[in-house]
């Protein structure tokens, strides 16, 4: 069943002041979009109407992806039982999780980041000749803005997101920091005076990358999930502060308004102020604000209409605007997309999507039975050993004092009652035999185990364990065995790519046409550096222009393969061969194979190791010419003083 919550979070009272309050805004487009007005409340209803549908069709994946995070988290609640255990002694196992999903997870990304976080992570090329140097300043700048906006990070939460949930989601935003700085100026006219004063001046602009809480993702749900550009909206829900939105609304060309309303009403929305996952994060801690914070919830929404019905314009084509709904009363947002590109500027990957659901299976919820198996045979085994341990004992009371044997202590003194003093010891206490059922438990949990692999494709080879057999492996097998195992996870590292990165690389380079407004200067990374340096003079560092960059790009698509060492060995008998061959070596580059290799085996700094000054151009020449041209004083050998 959908979670369904209606409850109001602003009290009458909060909504009164909301209505008799007033305030200086001036709106985009000359709208009226004061709280209260017909068209604020119109635009109100369209946001929350299509954020409710989405809702209540995403909510039913909650109570499975509260199941993973449990799986993911490695500890379980303890019962009243359990904690009389660890109050008693702390060091006693209790019922837990073993981290087996965990480790799968951990094994998949670790793959999928070696297979795309190698830079530059977005690579470009032009359409035509005319477009080559400004797909290179363009492929520059956007690994400028990888670095400056640690997109690693939030890339990183979008695989993991995707491996563990089914989906993982980004948002590309353009960002500009603003740093107040101190300038000096002379004004008036006949004496003029300087003053000094303080101004915003802009830092530094760029893209960067937020990642969408699946929890708090609501796309439309009539389309598949890798197809959010064609459904009708794509809406998500955050929580900021007061004091944060309040700052944003004063910068320049900010394009926030309202927000001074937001100081009359609670500034919770209906969809967070319960948390429909009802998850804490991993320490266990929930996330409830303080009382003397100010939260605000705000739910944004990109939306396809047409302006003239909801009457925000006269046009009768379906229009790409951006709302953002504070409190659930406020509108603080409300503008047109300008974008180029004229896509929503999401993105979505679905390794394991089918095509047409709207929350595809995840990779680790597939195996969440298995999991559940392996937990609870590694529990139960550990009650028993619990059980067995506890000197589980039958006495005679009339013959033995109760209380030396609740003594947990060892080296005890068990002392007998006098009516029992001169018969001896024997028979007054005996040990209860307790049978070992559960034995067999950590075998068969290994075997489940090694099921989970099998099903994930975290083969143990890919984590570092070699596995145990009852024959010795040769080196070719356990090669074979670990690039099958990177076959299956390129697959899905391919998916991967063409949904994601692929997207997210035009939207990257598109925003960056449209919103540059100033020169940046950007390294020379080790991919051009011998390009600019022969044809266009460049060494160190370049200076991008935004006018530079206007031209036709496209994405290079990553080969998504996943780096081994495994491979550099076939790689080094190929160089070997092609190093022996006049004709392999006219046509191939070995100076870059040699690279390659290097690459493949970890070395990530070779070009601090080249000569400066340039490269020697190697040519192949006939015996013949070469003795003609060395008797005639043209060529000597390499290193010969002249």
């Amino acid at each position: 069943m959908p979670h369904v919550l209606n409850r109001p979070v602003n009290t009458p009272e909060q909504l009164r002041n909301l209505s008799s309050a007033s305030y200086d805004y001036e709106y985009p487009d000359g709208l009226d979009l004061k709280p209260g007005s017909e068209l604020h409340e119109r635009l109100k209803s369209f946001i929350d109407g299509r954020l409710r549908d989405s809702y209540n069709i995403m909510s039913n994946r909650f109570d499975s992806w509260k199941t993973i995070d449990r799986t993911l988290t490695a500890y379980i609640p303890l019962s009243e039982a359990e904690k009389k255990v660890k109050d008693a002694d702390e060091t006693k196992p209790v019922t837990t999780v073993v981290p087996v999903s965990y480790a799968a997870l951990d094994t998949i990304l670790s793959s999928l980041v070696a297979a795309f976080f190698d830079p530059p992570i977005f690579r470009y090329e032009g359409f035509g000749p005319n477009d080559t140097y400004g797909a290179i300043l363009m492929e520059l700048l956007i690994n400028l803005q990888v670095l400056r906006g640690k997109m690693e990070l939030p890339l990183h939460t979008m695989l993991r997101d995707s491996i563990a949930y089914g989906f993982g989601v980004s948002h590309p935003v353009w960002d500009r920091e603003y740093t107040t700085v101190t300038e000096v100026v002379e004004e008036g006219s006949m004496f003029r005076k300087r003053v000094v004063r303080e101004v915003d001046q802009l830092r530094t602009e760029g893209n960067i990358l937020e990642n969408l809480d699946h929890y708090y993702f609501f796309p439309d749900p009539n389309v598949s999930i890798h197809e959010v550009q064609k459904g009708e909206f794509v809406s998500w829900a955050t929580r900021d502060n007061y004091y944060n939105l309040l700052g944003l609304e004063s910068q320049p060309d900010s394009p926030l308004f309202n927000v001074r309303y937001l100081s009359h009403i609670d500034g919770k929305g209906w969809i967070m102020s319960e948390d429909p996952g009802g998850r804490e994060d991993k320490s266990g801690i929930s996330k409830q604000s303080s009382t003397y914070t100010r939260p605000v919830d705000i739910s944004y929404m990109y939306a396809k209409l047409i302006p003239s019905e909801l009457k925000i314009g006269s046009s009768d084509r379906p229009e790409k605007w951006l709302f953002a709904l504070a409190g659930d009363e406020i509108i603080i947002q409300a503008k047109k997309l300008g974008w180029r590109h004229n896509r929503f500027p999401i993105v979505t990957i679905a390794p394991e999507f089918d095509g047409r659901s709207a929350t595809p299976i995840s990779r680790l919820e597939t195996v969440y039975g298995l999991q559940q198996a392996v937990d609870w045979l590694f529990n139960s085994h550990m009650m028993n050993v619990r059980k067995a341990i506890n000197d589980m004992i039958i006495y005679d009371p009339q013959l033995v004092m109760g209380a030396d044997l609740e003594d947990p202590k060892p080296g005890k003194l068990i002392r007998l009652r006098r009516a029992a003093w001169g018969r001896g010891v024997k028979d007054c206490v005996q040990q209860l035999v307790v049978n070992d059922i559960t034995r067999g438990n950590i075998p068969d949990a290994m075997f489940v185990g090694n099921m989970i692999e099998q099903t994930t494709g975290a083969a143990s080879v890919l984590q570092g364990i070699a596995r145990r057999a009852g024959e010795r492996r040769s080196a070719t097998e356990t090669r074979d065995v670990k690039l099958g195992a990177l076959g299956r996870l390129e697959r899905a590292a391919r998916v991967i790519s063409v949904q994601g990165f692929y997207d997210l690389g035009l939207l990257l380079a598109s925003q960056t046409q449209q919103m540059l407004s100033g020169p940046m200067y950007a390294r020379i990374i080790d991919r051009w550096e011998e390009t600019l340096r022969d044809e266009y003079g460049l060494t160190k560092r370049v200076e991008i222009n935004p006018l530079d960059l206007q031209v036709n790009v496209d994405i290079i698509p990553r080969d998504s393969s996943t780096p081994s060492g495994d491979y550099a060995e076939v790689w080094s008998q190929l160089f070997a061969i092609i190093a022996k061959s006049p004709e392999l070596t006219q046509q191939f580059d070995t100076v870059r194979i040699f690279k390659h290799i290097a690459r493949m085996l970890g070395a990530r700094n070779l070009n601090d190791f080249v000569k400066k000054g340039g490269s020697i151009k190697a040519q192949v020449t006939p015996d013949e010419e070469v003795l003609d041209q060395a008797d005639a004083g043209n060529i000597v050998p390499l290193g010969t003083q002249v």
